[in-house]
């Protein structure tokens, strides 16, 4: 069913027939299936030239207006697809992101089996890897990498593979969170450290 408009800007029309909402019965909405709060206007569209992946609209259409084509779930358990195109890429991010998650996992797998660096010949063979299970370029490397600069590798091998920015976005994000999380996992250990030697001082 149309999702209702939670509120719309006074002397707004509808963005198909351009009439305004005088009749309380023909409500402003949005695309079935939109999940968003408040919903996606009716307008917006999938843009991958944009970082977030969408162009927002600013407005809505009268439920009448809205167009009602026939869709289904892939099984009697699971919600219908969403028509909204906003909420297309929300889905499509989540599969971009678990895509691009697998390979920064297998990075974090292969630093914690090192001392947490790679020599050149085991980047270029982790990256031979990654290129199976996730859509990325192949890298080509002749130096030892850290996680700061295996990091920027998987980011050059997503962008050089995807131009949309989108796209990129997803990436650079998942790889900043690879980063992040062996930088707090190294000040972490770095305090249980710092606790750990008064014990040692007072045992000696």
């Amino acid at each position: 069913m149309c999702i209702a408009a939670q509120e719309v800007p006074e002397g707004a029309l509808c963005t198909v027939c351009f009439c305004d909402y005088d009749d309380v019965q023909d409500e402003p909405c949005t695309w079935p299936g939109c999940r968003a709060v408040p919903p996606h206007p009716f307008d917006s569209q999938k843009d991958y030239r944009d970082p977030s992946g969408v162009a927002l609209g600013k407005g809505f259409a009268h439920r009448s207006c809205v167009k009602k084509p026939k869709f289904c779930a892939t099984s009697a358990e699971s919600p219908p697809p969403p028509l909204c195109p906003a909420c297309q890429w929300d889905d499509e991010a989540v599969q971009w992101r678990g895509e691009f998650s697998e390979a920064t996992a297998m990075i974090s797998d292969a630093l914690a089996r090192s001392s947490g660096t790679l020599d050149a010949p085991a980047v270029e063979e982790l990256f031979r890897q990654m290129v199976q299970r996730a859509e990325i370029a192949p890298v080509s490397n002749d130096s030892p990498a850290g996680v700061a600069e295996l990091a920027n590798l998987l980011q050059d091998a997503i962008e050089r593979l995807h131009p949309q920015p989108a796209i990129r976005a997803v990436g650079r994000e998942v790889c900043q969170q690879l980063v992040a999380e062996k930088a707090g996992a190294a000040i972490a250990a770095a305090e249980v450290a710092t606790e750990l030697r008064p014990s040692v001082r007072s045992r000696a």
